[in-house]
């Protein structure tokens, strides 16, 4: 079983609520379900992640992509930390620890 932070959880509710808006609720399902896939791989052990250069966190931050998504996860626990678009400024995000 995965685990998630508030954070992402709350970053979870706000993916599905805006896909649910301009493309119904079957797409919301498939988003949410192709998400939990990716985490369960996490908690599992089968996605090891990668590291990015640009980001210095006050843990080792380890990302997985689901597209359009990454997926910010502590490799020890392996709790989400976040999920987020791609396209977000993951530095200002993710300050210096």
């Amino acid at each position: 079983m995965f685990e998630l932070s508030s954070e992402a959880a709350e970053d979870v509710a706000a993916i599905l609520r805006e896909t649910v808006r301009p493309r119904g609720r079957a797409d919301a399902l498939r988003m949410r379900l192709r998400l939990e896939a990716k985490f369960e791989g996490i908690a599992a052990g089968l996605v090891p992640g990668h590291r990015r250069g640009d980001i210095v966190a006050s843990i080792q931050l380890r990302f997985a992509i689901e597209y359009p998504f990454v997926i910010a996860f502590d490799p020890a626990s392996r709790c989400i930390v976040r999920v987020l678009h791609g396209s977000r400024d993951f530095p200002a995000i993710f300050p210096r620890g």
